[in-house]
Order: C-alpha cells, then structure tokens, then sequence
C-alpha cells in the first residue's frame, strides 16, 4: 500500500490519496523522475514496477505496470538531453541479476496510445 499525506502543516496533516497496488507484498522501491511528474514503484516479489502519474494539484492517477521477465534488485531514472530544464527522454534503469534492463517512461507514450 502506498499512502500520501499532505504535511504543508504540520498542525493539519492529512492523507489525501492512497493505492493497494500489491496483494500482500510489500513495495520495496519508489522513485521520482528527475521532474517528479512520474512515480515508479518497484515490487520485487511480483516482479513489477508501477507507475503513477504525479501533480502539484494533488490528483495522481495510476498509469499501469511493467512486469520484468527477472526479479529486480534496484530502479533509478535516467534522462537524455535536457531541453530547458526538462528532459527531453526519461528511461527506468531496472537492475537484475545479471545486468541491466531499460523500460521507457510511459508518460512519455501520447495518451492516445495509452488508453486515456
């Protein structure tokens, strides 16, 4: 499970969304894009990342999930040329076993392509 609380006071605090993404596994990763529009949340007893969809407006929306053909150790992200302090590329770097895996962003796929 996955929970996110709204801690601008601390007075005040409150959970305002949360995910049951796994089905008695715990979440063993989560990590930001290097612009912190993308969540990537890794399992590794289901062998899974999840992605979510992130805004300051607080509406996060859960795009869906890889699942790896090997357990993984580790995620991080990795952008290509930036353009305006923006990447232009974001790639999910999933290491395994035995090396190493590249998953593409799937924000970056139009919305069209990806069912919304």
């Amino acid at each position: 499970m996955l929970q996110f609380y709204n801690i601008s006071t601390f007075s005040n605090a409150f959970l305002f969304k949360e995910f049951k993404m796994t089905k008695g596994t715990t979440l063993d990763a989560v990590n930001f894009s290097s612009t912190s529009e993308e969540l990537a949340v890794l399992s590794k007893k289901e062998s899974r990342i999840y992605y979510i969809l992130t805004s300051l407006s607080m509406t996060f929306e859960i795009l869906g999930y890889v699942t790896l053909p090997h357990a993984p150790i580790s995620i991080c992200w990795h952008n290509t040329q930036k353009i305006a302090n923006k990447p232009k590329h974001e790639y999910l770097l999933v290491c395994i076993g035995y090396g190493l895996l590249v998953v593409n962003s799937p924000a970056a796929v139009p919305s069209k392509k990806r069912g919304a």
